[in-house]
């Protein structure tokens, strides 16, 4: 039977390596699809999905072995799900299985397979546990027990839609652009901060990126040196529901730090993160690690695009308190209608909000 028709060189050469046993094999926009379907059975069921994404032996545009898709076909059951993800790997779809399932899999087809056994593979699961995170090269047990386990990520990273290249332009432009314009102003400020205030002129906090994969945010100190052990003493008096923290009247912002975290000064420091990639202009504000950890497993799919410096909700009148659920669900409306119309007009609308300081 022929293979299902994918643009993939991967699909061309598995019909020449396993043409009797392709119909198994989904094309991308397929197995993605049965993903997001067995991604929101979970989330009504409370079960878990793993999906598992083997790189090739050989260098990219080679061909897996024969001998491990053989072994790969053999090895899944009825419910289980093989697919080519986006990027040209081939990936398994664990029905009702969590991050140990999928290692357990992956020991018994290296068992079956030698070629299975030189691949590196990511494992990504729904509802996502980070104690067992090894992305940042903190190699967990699971990594130590199984050889190949790179990266433990939550599922979400297999939906990520990669910057379009006219958003990605627009970032690099803008971002270097207001790098270079406002130079004296940023001067000006970092040495405000320095004078007024003791500690360090920036602030960089691990939050979570594209897919949840953690990054290093930076803003201007608006805040005391030891914010965030103080930040424990205040959980009580926490203004915003969810996972984020907000207080309106914070007691530990600096008297300089009212001033441009009023005007959103301190977030401009940021233009350095888009420029570098890890962030846009436009998209879902990036969480502290902690606080998108603890999001619902909906709410993590404004994960799927890279965070921005502004977004919907962020534009909002300030005044109006907006529920943690209403965030989540903006950000994922954003995604759904991104397009070069719906940034410049958030673009419009943050310059609006600031200068009439009303969001942001």
């Amino acid at each position: 039977m022929a293979l299902p028709k994918s643009p993939s060189w991967l699909s061309r050469r598995l019909t020449k390596v396993s043409r009797g046993n392709a119909d198994w094999l989904h094309p991308a926009s397929l197995f993605l699809n049965l993903a997001n379907v067995e991604r929101c059975r979970c989330e009504r069921t409370g079960n878990s999905v793993s999906v598992i994404a083997f790189d090739s032996v050989d260098a990219p545009g080679q061909s897996f072995p024969r001998e491990f898709v053989d072994h790969l076909h053999a090895r899944v059951r009825q419910t289980d799900h093989v697919g080519i993800l986006p990027d040209n790997r081939i990936a398994v779809l664990l029905w009702n299985s969590n991050r140990e399932g999928a290692v357990t899999f992956v020991d018994q087809l290296q068992l079956d397979s030698a070629s299975a056994s030189l691949m590196n593979f990511d494992v990504f699961e729904h509802p996502y546990q980070p104690d067992s995170d090894v992305s940042d090269g903190d190699r967990s047990e699971l990594s130590d027990k199984t050889a190949g386990l790179t990266r433990c990520l939550p599922l979400e990273a297999v939906f990520t839609k990669p910057l379009p290249a006219w958003k990605r332009l627009i970032d690099i432009c803008g971002a270097a652009f207001g790098l270079v314009v406002l130079s004296p102003m940023l001067m000006a400020v970092a040495l405000a901060i320095r004078f007024t205030s003791p500690g360090p002129i920036y602030f960089s906090q691990r939050r979570s990126g594209i897919g949840g994969r953690p990054f290093y945010m930076h803003k201007f100190r608006s805040m005391v040196p030891d914010a965030e052990a103080l930040k424990t003493k205040l959980m009580e008096k926490n203004e915003q529901d969810g996972p984020a923290f907000k207080i309106e009247h914070d007691p530990r912002i600096t008297p300089i730090g009212h001033f441009i975290r009023r005007t959103s000064i301190d977030e401009l420091p940021q233009l350095w993160n888009v420029l570098r990639g890890e962030m846009s202009i436009v998209g879902p504000r990036p969480l502290p690690c902690s606080e998108s950890d603890a999001c619902k497993p909906w709410q993590k799919r404004r994960l799927q695009v890279t965070p921005g410096l502004t977004c919907i909700w962020q534009v909002q009148d300030r005044r109006n308190k907006i529920p943690f659920a209403d965030w989540a669900r903006m950000d994922i409306r954003y995604i759904r209608n991104r397009s070069l119309r719906q940034d410049l007009t958030l673009v419009y609308q943050t310059f609006a909000a600031v200068f009439g300081r009303k969001g942001v």
